[in-house]
């Protein structure tokens, strides 16, 4: 199997069923100077490994989900539903390795309000639709927030899960340390498969230490004026970890050492300081801003490194990453935008045919989940 070929050996489930965590405690671990700390969780893998085990038995399919907040970018399909709200908490959080290990149903809020309290951050900083969001949905979506070009998406954050396939094995993959380097990174594979490759348990995450100082600042300006102050930011290192354009304003968020934040902001000229900036930052990524409201369709364009595009005057628009991410709101044909994007994404409100599969996901599909158990409507 997939497992044994990969140098990753099969949890022994019987075992790992019968371990608890501890609330609250604190524990020496096997690396002189360092500890563990353990929160108090809610421990459901007996039932979910129950229920893939009696579908797979069954010839019965599941449908994944946690709190549903991300059904309007795919609707997983099967003959029953599978839960992962209750299976939550932290499982283990080193501050001082800057490592931490959360099940399937944590939300996100409540691994954010840990790391937060030992001065850490999250760097995916996953979006949480309708304020929810949960750890198996953020590594099943992947869904990179606005400071993706510099902290990195899930997949770059994700060091190891605990995974079930989909004949009910219960398999581990990846580390509880960063370097780590044996075997297939199939942890990393996971992200972004939606669910159907396995049910993912748990997942451990690198972390960041928070930056002394985070600043956000705007300024009016044109499409091309934008695009030469954030080409200008990029041509030398700085503390720059946020942008955004939209309706002739330009929001820029820098991050690090006070005395180099402010070193970068004094370089710009007519930039104002934006009153409480991580909200604003914050609606950005869970899309509460006003551009996103509405029915009308939602796409995503991603265009490369230091692109520029210029969208027509009566198309509302929203860019992101130093421009390269577009946000476009428009019922017309998008051809003409096709032709300079990497790749067109239909985000919301798009009724597309699905695009069949590669022959190389078929084989994975196939290797995890043979008896095409999970999600099986989102894999062709």
């Amino acid at each position: 199997g997939w497992a044994n070929e990969s140098g990753q050996s099969r949890a022994d489930t019987g075992t790992l069923l019968r371990a608890r965590w501890h609330a609250c405690a604190w524990r020496e671990s096997t690396s002189p100077g360092t500890a563990s700390l353990l929160i108090a969780a809610n421990d459901d893998a007996a039932r979910l490994i129950d229920a893939v085990v009696e579908a797979s038995n069954e010839g019965r399919s599941l449908a994944l989900t946690g709190h549903g907040s991300k059904s309007f970018l795919y609707a997983p399909t099967g003959d029953s539903v599978l839960r992962t709200v209750d299976h939550r908490g932290i499982e283990e959080y080193r501050p001082d390795e800057l490592v931490v290990t959360a099940r399937a149903g944590t939300p996100l809020r409540e691994l954010e309000q840990v790391v937060t309290e030992q001065n850490q951050i999250f760097p995916p900083d996953s979006p949480q639709f309708g304020l929810e969001g949960t750890v198996g949905g953020a590594v099943a979506a992947a869904i990179s927030s606005p400071a993706h070009p510099w902290y990195g998406g899930i997949r770059d954050s994700l060091l190891g899960t605990q995974l079930v396939n989909g004949v009910g094995d219960c398999l581990n993959f990846g580390g509880k340390v960063i370097k780590n380097v044996a075997g297939y990174d199939v942890s990393r594979l996971l992200a972004g498969s939606c669910g159907t490759l396995g049910l993912v348990l748990s997942a451990t995450f690198k972390l960041l230490p928070r930056p002394e100082t985070t600043r956000t600042v705007s300024r009016e300006c044109t499409p091309l004026d934008a695009h030469e102050v954030v080409s200008t930011l990029n041509r030398t290192p700085g503390t720059l970890t946020c942008t955004c354009f939209h309706e002739e304003t330009l929001v820029l968020r820098f991050s690090g050492s006070s005395r180099a934040v402010d070193h970068d902001i004094e370089r710009l000229d007519d930039f104002e300081e934006v009153e409480d900036g991580e909200s604003f930052w914050t609606r950005l990524r869970d899309h509460r801003l006003p551009f996103f409201f509405g029915d009308d369709p939602l796409w995503c364009l991603l265009l490369k490194r230091g692109s520029y595009i210029e969208c027509e005057s009566n198309t509302e628009y929203l860019t992101e990453w130093n421009g390269t991410r577009v946000w476009i709101r428009n019922r017309d044909d998008l051809r003409r935008y096709r032709a300079q994007a990497v790749s067109v994404i239909p985000f919301h409100y798009i009724d597309e045919s699905q695009v069949p599969a590669s022959k190389y996901i078929v084989r994975l599909k196939r290797a995890f989940d043979p008896k095409n158990v999970f999600n099986p409507g989102l894999t062709r």
